[in-house]
């Protein structure tokens, strides 16, 4: 391995045998390399100076022959045994220290006969070095562990003796490169030399060699032979670029290489992983060497004795994906298989999924398999047979009368939940040995509680990461949001609602995806950051674990969403949500296309460079500000000339509150902010907050805590949310502060339900029994966050002070919107003729969504003052007859329908640059794209145009709707032809006017 590169280059070989005959000089004849009788004659002169008698005397000289024994002995045996690769790649330096070291272990009568072991480290070179006298199994592995919270492990070497009596780990915790004695030219010739002999074209060119040389250490590829060099090279290109894990054994004469090249990995804990595999086969290491290269770790093992090398090999690749839950049971095997692997993943998977379903405790579920095993594996099986396994099988049935015959009821209802996913899931991914997660795809029927059932739900059980992505049209779109709870009492909560969450943004989605073909989804993935385990973050601490997990979670569930997902007739379309980063989504992205993604720019939103990012324009807040300035118009307030007051939820340096402050200064020069709560805290002025303080914490995306208090005036109050009760007040900030809107721009789900809304509201001493009372803090709320609000808050606060709450779906839908244009264009153009007409396309993006909100805001005060009922309500059955409409055409309309209605409608619905290019090419496309887009233009068209009532009129009936529908866009037709007649007309122009009147529709 390391070791080799002597043997294999005639010039290295030469200058190791210079190296080591350098040793040897060192060792025997320098003064200051005589460590142990130098020690020998410290120690004697100590003991003497305390006991000036013969018997010390004769201790002394018993102590200093035993040194010089010791010296005599040792310093000969180093030098013959250990290998040459040492002598090469190890500073003479630390030879020095390793040898001083190795006196501790070494008896003259014995040698290295005890297991022992002794650790020396060097803040010189940045090293930890373990001498062990013998190799027992495991001994690697366990100082791998001991190795926690001492920083980055960047490197490894392991050194064993000629006579396997001491073996010597050399673990690098320097990030820099260590200094080489060779220059490039001498470390690249024999791979140079070998390629040549291999053909020298292709992977074996001198380009394609010094290109990956120019990757790796010089240390690297001199300790490396050539063929073993290619062969890491090969897993190398093989996973570069992913997070794919690649795995090789080589095995010849009882004893085998074993090779994983592992990227975006952390280094100490895959290492420890595959030294627990290589313990568990009962294999012992004789040398290993780890180096990165790039992001990859390489890491090569050599290891004696046998074993199912493919089971080695395929299990190594898996290591990566695996966390401690499967590990344990995994390793306790001995010698695991790949099918113990993949059984465990599936199982533990199941076991996950059983309890995300079931809403109970992760400790009922799990006691409750470990109790019935063989039934927990008869499930798992099951589910790897897909399809074989679903139906009524034999083995089925057997399976579900096994389960019926447990007496206990608590611990049958946790089975028998166990068995339904298991019989009846639809499709998984674990046929990919690459998967970095397993995903399931669920049966949508067997989730619905009475509400109506998705379109398809997938389930991702990754290592330290859940997820649900669930879809309620084919397709659809809608956020990637993390959830990370800080304690395993938040995470415990978290997991106990999480499909009901994610099920409930995704139905929240629907309604607010109205305006546009895809219909709503959402993925929550929940990460479980709660203790360090095996992932041990080198002493960084928890906000940087955290982030580390975060990226690597959203990265798998993104792939795994992909394996299920690339073969089927529409594919999911994703956006950023809560924690999601630009580097996750430019990452998603990436790996789309490198796995064949017919159209990667399309599954992501708000792509740095060819996307429109939200918070960068503000089109979320574009959408709220319009909605804003309605409501406010509803109570007499003119939000251009009039002074009013703010209070917002969310903080300056977030996405839909720093925009919407930025707005708030173009559009409302009298409007005053009187409070804001965000993560940091919370900052409150009646006399309102000073604005240009508030633009630079926008500018400087800052949270509120970095407003400057000298600022606040005399009744304003700033607080951190760890300033003592200053969390407290901040979750309590819009319970009171007075102001004549509160918007909301993040927050929990559910910030204000049943059980506080009322806390919104004044005491109602002074009002007569019954009668409604008065918003402490604002006649208006305007949701541009989701779900801040439960519908039974909304509708305690409309009921008994008649609040207008602005539902999110209406309030903060211009931001899906947004993504949706973004879609459609990257189904359109290429990113680079994207990027080209961007300025142009954001610009008429902008325009579009002020328009549609104005439109969804006109409809929604105007049915509220022409009809009973609360906004809410109102907003509800807007984007409910909307998809009705929309569901009908694109069930029903014939392919000839679908295309005539996109040609005809696109210029109205679409921004015109867009407009124009789908209507040139509506092959572009994909089939159910350009289906699902004529079904939405024509039920805004008739919706926006005629109101909800007249739709609700219709009936539920697809075909008699879709039939109304396009009867509409054609009757709308016959009207503009005759408006163009009439204006073309002789007719007096007083005349003209008044006949266009009576021609243009109108709702009042």
């Amino acid at each position: 391995m390391l070791l080799q590169t002597a043997r294999a280059a005639p010039r290295v070989l030469r200058t190791a045998h210079r190296h080591k005959a350098s040793s040897v000089a060192a060792l025997l004849h320098r003064d200051d390399a005589q460590p142990l009788a130098s020690s020998a004659r410290r120690a004697a002169s100590s003991v003497a100076a305390l006991h000036d008698d013969d018997e010390a005397q004769k201790t002394i000289a018993k102590v200093v022959s035993r040194y010089a024994r010791t010296q005599e002995q040792l310093v000969p045996w180093f030098l013959e045994q250990m290998p040459r690769s040492y002598f090469a790649l190890v500073p003479e330096s630390s030879q020095l220290a390793h040898l001083q070291a190795a006196a501790g272990l070494f008896d003259p009568a014995r040698g290295f006969d005890v297991l022992d072991e002794v650790r020396a480290a060097s803040a010189d070179d940045g090293t930890v070095t373990y001498l062990t006298s013998g190799n027992a199994p495991g001994t690697l592995a366990r100082q791998v562990r001991t190795l926690a919270g001492q920083g980055e492990l960047t490197g490894l070497k392991v050194f064993t003796s000629r006579d396997e009596t001491l073996c010597l780990n050399v673990f690098n915790f320097d990030t820099a490169a260590p200094d080489s004695c060779f220059e490039a030219e001498d470390a690249l010739a024999p791979h140079l030399q070998y390629a040549r002999a291999k053909g020298g074209e292709g992977f074996w060119s001198e380009a394609a060699v010094r290109a990956h040389a120019d990757k790796c250490s010089l240390d690297y590829q001199l300790g490396t032979r050539p063929a073993h060099w290619a062969r890491q090279r090969a897993l190398f290109e093989r996973v570069a670029g992913s997070d794919a894990v690649a795995a090789r054994v080589d095995a010849s004469n009882g004893s085998a290489w074993l090779t994983v090249v592992a990227p975006n990995t952390l280094p100490a804990s895959f290492l420890h992983k595959v030294l627990r595999l290589v313990a568990a086969h009962s294999l012992d290491v004789k040398l290993a060497e780890m180096d990165t290269v790039e992001d990859c770790l390489i890491l090569r093992v050599l290891v004696t004795g046998s074993a199912n090398w493919t089971d080695v090999a395929a299990v190594s690749e898996r290591l990566k994906w695996l966390g401690e839950t499967a590990l344990v049971p995994l390793f306790a095997k001995g010698a695991p298989t790949a099918r113990d692997a993949t059984l465990l993943e599936v199982r533990y998977a199941l076991e996950t999924l059983a309890q995300r379903t079931l809403g109970c405790s992760r400790d009922r579920v799990a006691k409750t398999l470990r109790s019935h095993g063989d039934l927990a594996d008869a499930a798992a099986k099951l589910l790897l047979k897909r399809p074989v396994g679903r139906g009524d099988g034999g083995d089925v049935k057997e399976l579900l009368a096994s389960v019926d015959a447990v007496t206990d009821e608590a611990e049958k209802e946790v089975l028998a939940e166990v068995v339904r996913h298991a019989t009846t899931c639809l499709q998984t991914n674990v046929g990919r040995a690459d998967r970095q997660a397993l995903a399931l795809v669920l049966d949508p029927s067997t989730l619905s509680d009475g509400a109506e059932p998705p379109a398809r739900v997938v389930f991702v059980a990754g290592r330290r990461f859940d997820a649900f992505h669930v879809s309620m049209r084919p397709v659809a779109r809608g956020g990637v949001r993390l959830v990370t709870p800080k304690t395993p009492e938040a995470l415990a909560h978290a997991a106990s609602r999480h499909y009901d969450e994610c099920r409930d943004l995704a139905q929240a989605q629907q309604l607010k995806n109205k305006d546009i073909p895809e219909g709503g989804a959402k993925a929550v993935v929940l990460v479980d950051a709660t203790g360090h385990g095996d992932d041990a973050w080198a002493g960084r601490g928890r906000g940087a674990f955290r982030e580390y997990l975060n990226r690597k979670a959203v990265s798998a569930f993104a792939d795994a969403l992909l394996d299920v997902s690339l073969e089927s007739e529409t594919l999911p379309y994703l956006g950023p949500d809560e924690q999601v980063v630009p580097q996750d989504i430019t990452r998603i992205v990436a790996n789309a296309a490198r796995r064949g993604h017919p159209r990667p720019e399309a599954l992501m939103s708000s792509k740095p460079g060819a996307g429109i990012n939200h918070k960068e324009f503000g089109v979320t807040s574009e959408g709220v500000a319009v909605f804003v300035e309605r409501a406010l118009r509803e109570v007499g307030i003119d939000a251009r000339k009039d002074a009013f007051r703010v209070s917002l939820v969310g903080g300056p340096d977030g996405d839909v509150a720093g925009n919407l402050l930025k707005i708030m200064q173009r559009d409302w020069p009298s409007a005053r902010v009187v409070g804001v709560a965000d993560g940091s805290g919370y900052a409150e002025d009646p006399e309102g907050l000073d604005g240009n303080e508030l633009r630079r914490l926008v500018e400087a995306s800052a949270p509120i805590a970095a407003f400057d208090s000298k600022l606040l005036g005399n009744r304003g109050t700033l607080r951190t949310a760890d300033d003592g009760d200053g969390a407290a007040l901040r979750d309590t900030m819009h319970f009171r502060v007075d102001a004549d809107v509160l918007v909301p721009c993040g927050g929990r789900p559910g910030t204000i339900h049943a059980g506080n809304a009322r806390e919104f509201l004044k005491p109602g001493d002074d009002a007569a029994p019954g009668a409604p009372r008065a918003p402490i803090c604002a006649p208006i709320i305007v949701e541009g966050a989701n779900l801040f609000l439960t519908p039974e808050a909304r509708q305690i606060l409309h009921k008994e002070a008649g609040v207008l709450v602005v539902k999110d779906s209406s309030a903060n839908k211009c931001g899906v919107v947004c993504s949706s244009y973004e879609i459609l264009a990257a189904h359109l153009l290429s990113r680079s003729a994207f990027e080209a007409q961007k300025g142009v396309i954001v610009a008429e993006v902008l325009d579009r969504l002020r328009a549609l909100a104005s439109l969804e805001a006109d409809l929604l005060f105007k049915e509220y003052s022409r009809f009973p009922g609360a906004l809410p309500d109102f907003s509800r059955r807007i984007s409910e007859a909307i998809n009705l409409v929309a569901d009908a055409v694109g069930a029903t309309a014939s392919d000839d329908q679908v295309a005539a209605l996109f040609a005809e409608l696109a210029p109205e619905h679409l921004p015109p640059t867009l407009a124009q290019l789908a209507v040139a090419a509506p092959e572009a496309l994909p089939a159910g794209y350009a289906r699902a887009c004529a079904g939405s233009f024509v039920a805004t068209r008739l919706v926006y145009g005629e109101g909800i009532t007249h739709v609700e009129a219709l009936g539920s009936d697809p075909a008699r709707l879709a039939a109304a529908a396009t009867t509409y866009v054609g009757a709308q037709r016959d009207v503009s032809q005759l408006q163009e007649k009439v204006l073309a007309s002789s007719l007096d122009e007083a005349v003209k006017t008044d006949v266009l009147k009576l021609l243009r529709p109108s709702l009042s």
